[in-house]
């Protein structure tokens, strides 16, 4: 996630669909989260009523980030909004993986053989939870597993005995797994946007072509219709009106009258075709301010 991708259209595209695919995540992440930490806080917890730090601050926190992102939004945001709405999110994954993974080995190498279980279990549950969740931001769903389950993993690790080293090693093979897996879902997420962006892009340049060439088909038709001299419809314009007006019911009076130019042809030859080319164009635009609303002018003859 970068500012790029609020720049370029699919970069765009693709920063609204991350932003649409965790929203749906995240009341999910927070509530294994926050089950998870209760658990925890409770199972290891010497006094319950008294166990404010760090189980209680943490659980806090997290509730009111689970109430921030329950909002309801009309629309989706724009993508530099989103940018700023997701800027403290690796901070934020970061430093809850890090608080859960050090209370964890603190319990791990103070607490009762039975804590350390619920230490492995609840640890894991909520590192893989979350990097499932957060697979659409694939950086930041990496943090769960770095900061929380592989140190607690590691830690089974060294500890030298038989079963949890291998305990150990086999959370370490899943955390591996789950690596891969993000990483695959990322290049497929990727083509997915990429080529939903491109038939949109095909989509709308297939809609221009279709604009163009009715924007064209008009043109030509105006074109068709019109006297090339005088910018009157021509004898094809006026046979069409012609028509329409015959197919109009009887108490629907039309008239028609012809207008003829006597004594044309001496301006032509005295003075100029270009002169007589002006006097056609302005007889033309002084019979148009005396057709109103409803009548035509047109030009029929050469």
């Amino acid at each position: 996630m970068s500012a790029g991708e609020a720049v370029t259209d699919e970069g765009r595209g693709m920063l609204r669909t991350r932003y649409a695919a965790l929203k749906r995540q995240v009341p999910f992440i927070y509530a294994i989260s926050l089950l998870n930490f209760i658990g925890f806080h409770f199972a290891t917890s010497r006094q319950w009523q008294a166990s404010l730090w760090p189980g209680g601050l943490l659980i806090a926190f997290m509730l009111i980030r689970l109430l921030y992102w329950m909002r309801r939004e009309a629309h989706v945001p724009a993508p530099e909004a989103i940018l700023a709405r997701m800027r403290p999110m690796p901070f934020i994954a970061a430093m809850l993986s890090l608080a859960f993974g050090v209370w964890g080995l603190i319990v791990f190498e103070t607490g009762r053989p039975a804590e350390l279980n619920y230490a492995i279990l609840f640890g894991s549950l909520t590192a893989l939870g979350c990097a499932y969740g957060l697979a659409s931001f694939p950086n930041v769903a990496r943090m769960p597993l770095v900061f929380l389950a592989l140190p607690l993993a590691a830690r089974l690790v060294f500890t030298g005995e038989a079963a949890l080293v291998g305990l150990g090693l086999c959370l370490i093979l899943v955390i591996c797994l789950i690596l891969r897996l993000l990483g695959t879902h990322e290049r497929g997420f990727v083509q997915l946007i990429r080529a939903r962006s491109a038939v949109e892009a095909e989509r709308g340049r297939a809609l221009e072509a279709e604009q163009r060439a009715l924007s064209e088909a008009a043109r030509a038709q105006v074109i068709a219709d019109t006297d090339d001299l005088t910018g009157l419809p021509n004898r094809r314009a006026f046979l069409k009106a012609a028509e329409a007006c015959a197919a109009l019911p009887e108490d629907k009076a039309v008239a028609v009258a012809i207008v003829d130019l006597d004594n044309f042809k001496p301006i032509n030859d005295v003075f100029g075709h270009m002169v007589g080319d002006q006097l056609l164009r302005q007889i033309g635009s002084r019979l148009e301010t005396l057709r109103g609303d409803t009548g035509m002018v047109a030009r029929i003859g050469g």
